[in-house]
């Protein structure tokens, strides 16, 4: 809680115009808080890694496997 002390007494050192913009940066930051929402996992996603978690060996080996045959 030391820093929210902290930053109440620099606040009591600003002008008028200075606690404005703070008041504008602090609407910016809950604003930006609010769009950002917790990504949720597909359901298509989990089944793609079920399915990898039972292969054998490794599937970036075979892919750079199948890339050397074109080139």
């Amino acid at each position: 809680m030391k820093i929210k002390e902290q930053t109440l007494k620099e606040m009591e050192t600003l002008n008028p115009k200075e606690l404005m913009i703070l008041y504008e940066i602090i609407l910016t930051i809950k604003n930006i808080r609010k769009e950002y929402k917790p990504i949720k996992i597909s359901s298509a996603y989990m089944r793609v890694r079920e399915l990898l978690n039972d292969l054998k060996g490794s599937l970036s080996d075979d892919i750079i496997l199948e890339r050397e045959d074109r080139i």
